[in-house]
């Protein structure tokens, strides 16, 4: 007489082997997603780093053109109000 399953294609000698499978397969998918994820934020910390560099490098040029404007800007007033301490200094002292 044949054994009968209660699911065809069932053997439950094969139980722990199934499991077994069914555990590995889910332990690789696992680590196959995590290490893309690895990979992605590897790419996003470098790709960061790069954009600040970049960044930083546009603001330094940025940074020493203000302040050479900042230093002519100075210049030029020094100089503008000299010249008005000249013209009030000639209307306040008698002509010689």
């Amino acid at each position: 007489m044949e054994t009968k399953t209660a699911f065809t294609g069932f053997d439950p000698m094969h139980v722990s082997e199934n499991v077994l499978k069914m555990m590995k397969y889910s332990f690789d998918t696992t680590f196959d997603n995590v290490t893309k994820i690895q990979e992605f934020y590897d790419k996003i910390v470098k790709d960061m780093i790069k954009t600040n560099m970049q960044i930083q490098a546009e603001a330094e040029k940025f940074v020493g053109a203000l302040n050479e404007s900042g230093k002519k800007g100075w210049d030029e007033y020094k100089k503008a109000v000299e010249k008005g301490f000249k013209q009030t200094e000639g209307l306040v002292q008698p002509a010689k």
